[in-house]
């Protein structure tokens, strides 16, 4: 809601990932968390988000499986409905998970991260798409947002589906503002 009310500029919520691509039934809750397109130097931004529904390895491979259906719809542009849409020609795909950082606890979350980067690395050469990149980072949110403002789905509609930014609409685009970039090291630790 403050994406849609340009409190957060250029960012999409729940974007659908597999519209288009099978079995609708199946798909149809398959959305993106947040999606950021930047037209001037062809970046396209994919978010999982989790807070307290999964840890973060659950969502990195969320999050992969949102890039391998990019990549699908990228390849096959020419006989699917997205074909002309602008992100389908994004220089650079960054696959990003958001979580808070007391989440990130190593529960293989460092092992699937490295395979899952290497295997990036090698995305243009494989998929024939010459001139794509694509990268996946984990991210924490600051410390001091260690809880929600809001209680249910009614608050969050009172406090961020408006056009004025709110107290709570502010404390959550300052939380994004302060997205920090997670650094396992080899041996699991956080840096």
């Amino acid at each position: 809601m403050l994406a849609d009310n340009d409190h957060i500029p250029g960012w999409f919520n729940q974007c659908p990932a597999a519209s288009g691509i099978g079995d609708s039934f199946r798909n149809r809750r398959r959305n993106v968390d947040l999606v950021h397109w930047c037209a001037e130097d062809g970046r396209l931004t994919l978010v999982e988000l989790k807070w307290g529904r999964g840890a973060p390895t659950h969502a990195v491979q969320q999050i992969l499986r949102y890039g391998a259906a990019y990549l699908l719809c990228r390849m096959h542009r020419d006989r699917l409905p997205v074909g002309n849409r602008p992100v389908m020609s994004a220089m650079h795909v960054a696959l990003r998970v958001a979580a808070p950082i007391r989440d990130y606890r190593d529960d293989g979350l460092r092992d699937c991260l490295f395979r899952a980067q290497e295997s990036l690395g090698r995305v243009p050469g494989r998929t024939g798409l010459a001139g794509l990149s694509m990268s996946l980072d984990v991210l924490a949110f600051p410390e001091w947002f260690d809880h929600l403002p809001f209680t249910d789905g009614a608050e969050v509609r009172d406090s961020c589906d408006r056009p004025e930014l709110t107290e709570e609409g502010r404390i959550i685009v300052d939380a994004f503002d302060g997205l920090a970039l997670v650094h396992l090291d080899r041996d699991g630790t956080k840096g």
